[in-house]
């Protein structure tokens, strides 16, 4: 993970529990926690359109901020009980 420049992830403001979970998971993967970066999820009548919606944002957003060219974008359902070997190898 000391490769890995910026974690970006979508959450939706109604939905702390799941922040505090990927929070939680991601801190097996990495002790900076400097590098996570919350967006907030657009929220939607339609789920799909919402989640497109923050989807784009997102990489819209990618353009703006990053600082480095190696970045982990998580959609926030990804367990990291066991380490993600190709990430945790990065030469």
């Amino acid at each position: 993970m000391n490769h890995i420049d910026a974690i970006f992830y979508i959450n939706l403001e109604t939905r702390p529990d799941r922040k505090e979970h990927f929070l939680s998971e991601i801190q097996k993967l990495t002790s900076d926690m400097s590098k996570v970066h919350r967006f907030n999820a657009i929220s939607h009548t339609s789920g799909l359109i919402g989640c497109v919606m923050s989807h784009i944002n997102i990489l819209e957003e990618f353009k703006i901020i990053l600082n480095g060219p190696h970045v982990l974008y998580s959609k926030m359902i990804l367990p990291f009980a066991q380490p993600i070997h190709p990430l945790m190898n990065l030469h």
